[in-house]
């Protein structure tokens, strides 16, 4: 190994024992890889099962590095439950090394109240109003966001969050948190006394890193500091899917004519009235395409009301499309000419943004072959209204080019990246494809707890056909729910991949007496039905966000139970990667396998936890089923039962 992090690290694995914490190989080995990538400015990627400790195996070395080079360390996360852990796990690292650190925590705007808005607040509900006047005073001699906003003014945070930040143009810059927040993070390492660098951790989640890369793509100034010591992409399973998700885009009719109001206006501010004739030709032109589009796919539809449909276009006038593609360049043109300076500056490189999207989406449904982009129809909602969608059919090059290829390391771990089955590198093939990673593989750290001992894989005999989706299917899920959990008589989350399974199934759930049912919904966020659920037990049912993150250790969850397997559902961007593929089964398979390890991994937290995983799918308990081996080899916990008495039996034992 090289001299520099790696020979610093070895005294310090040997002072984490002497200081009582448990001794983790895994841990060790990740913290010696990547301080060796630091070493030599390589990337790397690495699966890291839970309870290994990588949080403490990345941020050691980083923050070392910091310290050495006076750069900061930049950590990205994907759910709020890591962002928190992470902030404490920094300060047990400041006591570890014995020096201070500076950390900063980058949120959305919308995450913090804004001092200007409150002025408008009170001006508009009467000046001098003294509820107002106290939440002035208290924003502006406090550090509060969202998250920690005192209840009394709770109540005011939508009202008052940050929306279009004028930034340093803005009269209360110096009381704001988020203009302070938004600063900090382009900062360098700042020095003590004696000229020696105090090390910087930069926590922020994938989303805004994303849109921080995306800026610098477009030539546009950047959210974060661009010469970091490294970069961590933590929970790194998620990255494709959230690059994706931050380049597609949706536009509907109402959308496309505010953009043509947007550039009038800003090019008669710069007294440029040459180009309405040209707009009013594109807008027109673009209301050609909507309308024949919108009556040739209603025509098409055939779903019900609340349902949304996809569908693919047939747009056949290519001298239309040719028109406005030109129409777009001239147009954009006049824009990019305007020397606008500040605020306005602003406004032109969201309007050039606009005709970006519309570009895109012309040159899809002109060569939907050629294209970079991928370009659906959707019908939703009672009024049928189209909207074109469109997303990049790939999102490697992106990854590869405007995240991966920097002139300092960038490091991705997470507990399910690998492939069932496969060894060394090939283990990492399907993500590794798909974001176009180059660098270094590390070997896969499995999970230091006992499941052997400490957690019971349940596959119930007999179980409702999970196909039939009927009133009979739901009262028979409801029913094992509520079994297992009275046998559990613990904490029970439950997984779904559907909400109208959720919904149907709550119905009934909701209806036991003596049992708390805790139901993911829109009128309450996941935070606070884990903050409630910690203190009164009972089940969780959950979707989406309850897959991952969710971190509640002991008897606080001593039971998960998934009822179906989550296999996506096939929406344009995934058919075009089975296309591509050639093979329905090597896309849907790992994806879905991902998935079903994040939920698994709820369970068993602590190496003293307990549990019970049940798996209510149907296809389970059937032995002709093709990938029952493969999923099963997928998860962690190995030894199986197949009734409830079993399952009674391993907990009166672990209990006695």
């Amino acid at each position: 190994m090289n001299s520099g992090i790696c020979e610093q690290i070895f005294p310090i694995i040997d002072d984490i024992k002497s200081r009582g914490f448990e001794e983790r190989e895994g841990q060790e080995d990740l913290m010696l890889d990547i301080s060796e990538s630091f070493d030599n400015g390589e990337n790397y990627m690495c699966e890291a099962g839970v309870g290994i400790g990588k949080s403490l195996a990345y941020l050691i070395p980083g923050i070392l590095k910091s310290r050495s080079c006076g750069k900061p360390l930049i950590v990205c996360s994907s759910t709020i439950q890591l962002t928190e852990q992470l902030e404490k796990d920094v300060s047990l690292v400041s006591n570890l090394l014995d020096c201070l650190i500076e950390t900063v925590v980058g949120k959305g705007a919308h995450n913090y109240p804004c001092l200007e808005r409150i002025v408008d607040l009170n001006d508009s509900i009467g000046k001098n109003n003294s509820d107002i006047q106290q939440l002035y005073s208290y924003v502006l001699n406090n550090d509060v966001d969202k998250q920690n906003i005192s209840p009394e003014f709770k109540q005011y945070m939508s009202k008052i969050s940050t929306e279009k930040c004028t930034y340093s143009r803005c009269p209360s810059k110096d009381n704001c948190t988020f203009f302070q927040m938004r600063k900090a993070l382009k900062e360098s390492c700042r020095q003590d006394c004696l000229g020696n660098y105090i090390p910087k951790v930069i926590i922020v989640n994938q989303d805004l890193m994303i849109r921080h890369f995306m800026k610098l793509f477009h030539y546009e100034a950047g959210i974060l500091t661009q010469n970091p010591c490294g970069m961590i992409i933590d929970e790194a399973h998620n990255l494709e899917e959230k690059v994706r998700a931050a380049h597609t885009v949706e536009l509907n009719l109402k959308d496309i004519t505010r953009f043509f109001q947007d550039t009038i206006k800003l090019l008669h501010s710069a007294y440029n009235y040459e180009e309405d004739r040209l707009i009013q030709e594109l807008e027109a032109g673009i209301k050609d395409i909507f309308n024949i589009e919108q009556h040739r796919l209603s025509q098409a539809d055939q779903n019900s009301i609340g349902d949304t449909a996809r569908l693919t276009f047939d747009y056949k006038d290519t001298e239309n499309l040719d028109r406005c593609l030109n129409l777009i360049n001239s147009i954009s043109s006049s824009i990019q000419f305007i020397d606008a300076r500040g605020k306005q500056e602003e406004f032109q490189q969201e309007v050039m943004s606009h005709y970006r999207h519309l570009q895109n989406m012309l040159s899809a449904l002109k060569d939907s072959v050629n294209a970079r982009n991928i370009l659906w129809g959707e019908l939703a909602g009672r009024k049928r209204e189209l909207k074109f969608c469109f997303a990049p059919k790939t999102t490697d090059l992106f990854i590869q080019e405007g995240i991966l290829n920097q002139i300092y390391p960038v490091i991705l771990v997470s507990a399910t990246i690998t492939e069932v089955g496969k060894q060394g590198e090939r283990a990492y093939e399907y993500f590794a494809s798909s974001i176009g990673f180059q660098g270094i593989f590390g070997e896969a750290k499995g999970s230091p707890f006992p499941y052997d001992e400490n957690a019971r894989l349940l596959l119930p005999e007999k179980l409702p056909d999970c196909q039939a989706r009927n009133e009979i299917y739901y009262e028979k899920i409801a029913h094992w729910i509520l079994k297992i959990h009275k046998v559990v008589n613990s904490g029970t989350l439950v997984l779904f991949t559907a909400k109208k399974d959720l919904e149907e199934i709550a119905k009934i759930v909701k209806t036991s007496k003596g049992t708390r049912v805790y139901v993911d919904s829109e009128n309450t966020s996941a935070k606070t039905i884990i903050t409630e659920f910690r203190e009164s037990g009972g089940i969780i049912l959950g979707t989406g966000s309850f897959w991952e993150g969710i971190d509640l250790p002991g008897k606080e969850l001593q039971c998960v139970i998934i009822v179906r397997l989550p296999f996506p559902v096939p929406d344009p961007v995934l058919e075009y990667k089975i296309q591509k593929n050639g093979d329905m089964n090597n896309v849907l398979l790992p994806e879905m396998i991902t998935k079903l390890k994040q939920g698994s991994g709820r369970l068993i937290r602590k190496e003293s936890d307990t549990g019970i995983l049940v798996l209510l799918d149907s296809r389970m308990n059937q032995d002709g089923y093709k990938n029952k081996q493969i999923i099963l080899d997928a998860l962690p916990i190995k030894k199986q039962m197949a009734n409830i008495d079993q399952v009674n039996g391993f907990l009166q034992n672990k209990f006695e």
